[in-house]
């Protein structure tokens, strides 16, 4: 069973009191929920109107970054933030073949106390960051149509997002 799971559904576009399907995207965002669960436990505090209003854009850039951030490195921090005045930081820090995730202040919010230090495995995060990556793509795709694989080409070439490797499992070299 992996330490860490990412899933991603429902996607939409449009504002949060009007939502359109993701064919309708044009040049704006896509939104849906995502669960990010660390030991068994979802990470809390995503989406500014909950946990269905999660900026796809957002989060493909994060994970590339702590994709990025971490690889080749035994020890390393990341800290992802989604710009939403009264969420919560997200920080990442690596020690070798573990990753500890805690949920830190950020505006109005609030720490999470309980949501701190929450362990998972290195190798467990890149292989749900790949897969993840892979399902916003499909679901891009197959909800959004042409404006769907837009959408997510755009975007993953200005995450410089290399989807060779996104298509590889990480080795236990790569780990070490």
């Amino acid at each position: 069973m992996s330490s860490v799971s990412i899933a991603v559904a429902d996607p939409w576009t449009g504002s949060f009191d009007e939502r359109e399907p993701v064919r309708a995207v044009g040049d704006g965002h896509v939104h849906a929920r995502l669960t990010l669960r660390v030991a068994g436990r979802p990470l809390p505090g995503l989406g500014f109107f909950g946990p269905d209003d999660v900026c796809l854009d957002h989060w493909l850039a994060a994970f590339c970054e702590l994709r990025e951030t971490f690889e080749g490195r035994a020890s390393a921090e990341c800290v992802i933030d989604d710009h939403e005045q009264g969420s919560p930081k997200y920080r990442f820090r690596r020690e070798g073949a573990r990753v500890f995730v805690s949920v830190i202040p950020y505006g109005s919010s609030q720490p999470d106390p309980g949501f701190h230090d929450v362990e998972c495995l290195t190798a467990d995060l890149f292989t749900e960051i790949d897969a993840a990556l892979g399902a916003i793509e499909a679901l891009a795709i197959r909800e959004g149509g042409n404006a769907g694989e837009h959408w997510w080409r755009d975007l993953a070439m200005g995450a410089h997002l290399d989807r060779d490797r996104v298509l590889q499992v990480s080795s236990a070299d790569e780990e070490e």
